[in-house]
């Protein structure tokens, strides 16, 4: 996950999401070593790493998608926020007449819509912030959760390498 740029003032950043993988890495058991000590003996069980492998590849494929609309939105949000015109904060009316000789005049202030517009705004950026950051958090939940099914399959893959058939 990299750092977002600027917020908007008043606002806390929140995460630009980013892929730590392109595939699941592969589980080699290298890199997790433990004690050296032998854990407790244990009745026999049966780890299928395909099909973890296969359960990150699928969470990849949904992951890729929502993390790039993600950023897309977040950092459309935070254009409006800090542009401050999107709930008609600088809003504008112009004259128009139809006398011959008279001109319209543009771009005159809406000093009743500008308020409200600056009055809803206040109570509406910080909901659409909290909103992106409740997205952001659950997007980066489910990364951490697959990186800790890479970490207990690779743990697996350790021990399966560690360990030896009792001599008798």
């Amino acid at each position: 996950m990299s750092a977002s740029s600027n917020p908007p003032p008043g606002y806390a950043s929140d995460p630009y999401l980013d892929m730590l993988w392109v595939a699941p890495p592969f589980f080699t058991g290298e890199g997790t070593a433990g004690s050296g000590s032998p854990g407790p003996e244990s009745n026999s069980f049966h780890v299928a790493l395909p099909t973890v492998t296969t359960a990150m590849e699928q969470f990849l494929s949904t992951l890729y998608p929502l993390v790039d609309r993600y950023d897309a939105v977040l950092q459309q949000v935070q254009s409006a926020i800090s542009g401050g015109t999107i709930f008609g904060q600088q809003a504008t009316y112009n004259t128009q007449n139809s006398h011959i000789g008279e001109y319209a005049q543009y771009g005159l202030p809406d000093t009743n819509l500008r308020k409200q517009g600056t009055e809803f705004a206040a109570q509406m950026n910080p909901a659409l912030t909290r909103v992106m950051r409740a997205a952001g958090d659950g997007i980066e939940t489910v990364g951490v959760f697959l990186a800790m099914l890479g970490n207990a399959g690779n743990a697996y893959a350790s021990a399966d390498r560690a360990s030896a058939v009792p001599l008798e």
